[in-house]
């Protein structure tokens, strides 16, 4: 089993690419199988350190939360992904910088060849009304899910194989390849993808001037993003965004629903309403544009940091951080590879701060491989601890 850890590792990396543009689901599932695979190949176990207990206290918080969320089946199956995931992850990372460079090449060019691979995919998908997704399911038609996920879960796995680009052909290479997806996205439909990668673009510029107030400003930015959600998500509402009809109907309906979560969120402000209790949130009083009252506010508050306040509270807020913190730090250490990194952590972060449930395993899948890709692909010495 273990002699064949390492090949199976390798195409369970190669695969990330076109299952992330045909299928993003299966994200999930290979953040699971690619680490464990590695780990195997290896033979040694994770070792426990400040990111992953962290990791482990969160999941335990919200496992805890279960006494009190609206539906602790829920609650417990939420907090053992959260768990899961973050073993797997840190276990895949620990590999990489224990294997032989043989397994490191191999594994590094299978994620490279299938992120490579995945990219045109997604814009053939998004592009041709999704084909592929018409062809395996006749009977069901595209939602705005089928067209915009795989475009947000390749606007992340782009920077590592950009980094991968600039290590090999120069720094011009790499960054190519960025603005290129981003440039091809804004014809597309995924909001979140083309204003991630904007971000992550604008970002890495300024990486490449002032990489280290570039990484502070990043640091500070995800630490508010976290910590001072509450009191950030309801800006947009009161300066009356909810109502400006030069925007987009779904930013008007995010101000106003960041707005509602926000004051949910302080009515228990320590320990939450329970892990995942967002959806079964109703809306209890009036003069709302978009929110109608007796009804769901939404199945999440498309915002990362806000979801975990309303949820898990400041406890888990806290947590939460501590366990990115380590990260974060690795973007003040990194050298050559700081600005391409920097980018894709602005780009992952604002997209987890517009959209999609901060538990959904895809999304989750996506932003663990590719912090794993950033891990393979990069500088071995300067990988983030």
């Amino acid at each position: 089993m273990i002699s064949l850890a390492q090949p199976l590792a390798a195409l369970f990396l190669f695969i990330v690419g076109p299952l992330a543009a045909l299928a993003p689901k299966m994200l999930a599932y290979l953040a699971f199988l690619a680490p464990l695979a590695m780990g195997l190949s290896v033979r040694k176990l994770p070792r426990l350190d400040l990111s992953l207990a962290f990791a482990l206290l969160l999941a335990g918080w919200g496992l805890a939360s279960a006494l009190w969320a609206p539906q602790p089946p829920r609650a417990i199956a939420a907090a053992a992904l959260i768990a899961g995931l973050a073993l797997a992850w840190r276990w895949g990372s620990q590999s990489a910088g224990q294997a032989t460079a043989d397994a490191r090449q191999l594994w590094s060019r299978g994620l490279a060849a299938g992120i490579g691979l995945g990219l045109p995919l997604a814009l053939v998908e998004a592009g041709l009304g999704a084909p592929f997704y018409r062809l395996v399911t006749p009977d069901a038609l595209p939602n705005e899910n089928v067209y915009n996920r795989p475009l947000v879960a390749l606007a992340l796995l782009v920077w590592p194989l950009g980094l991968a680009l600039m290590r090999r052909f120069g720094a011009l290479a790499g960054v190519a390849l960025v603005a290129g997806f981003a440039a091809l996205t804004l014809a597309l439909t995924s909001q979140s993808a083309s204003l991630g990668l904007a971000a992550g673009l604008a970002a890495f510029a300024l990486a490449r001037i002032l990489p280290r107030v570039t990484a502070l400003a990043v640091g500070l930015c995800f630490m508010a993003a976290l910590l001072a959600a509450p009191l950030l998500s309801p800006i947009p509402y009161k300066l009356g965004l909810a109502t400006d009809e030069s925007l987009p109907q779904s930013a008007r309906h995010r101000a106003e629903i960041w707005a509602y979560f926000s004051e949910k969120s302080l009515e228990r402000p320590l320990q939450g309403q329970g892990l995942d209790a967002s959806r079964d949130l109703l809306v209890d009083h009036g003069g709302w544009t978009w929110l109608t009252n007796g009804h769901d506010v939404a199945l999440h508050p498309h915002q990362a940091g806000l979801q975990i306040w309303l949820e898990l509270g400041l406890v888990g807020a806290l947590l939460a951080y501590l366990a990115c913190r380590p990260g974060l730090v690795g973007l003040w250490r990194r050298g050559a590879d700081r600005p391409f990194v920097i980018g894709g952590a602005s780009t992952g972060l604002v997209m987890a701060s517009t959209a999609y449930g901060v538990w959904q395993g895809w999304w989750l899948g996506a932003m663990l491989l590719t912090a794993l890709a950033f891990s393979l692909l990069g500088d071995r010495k300067e990988d983030a601890p």
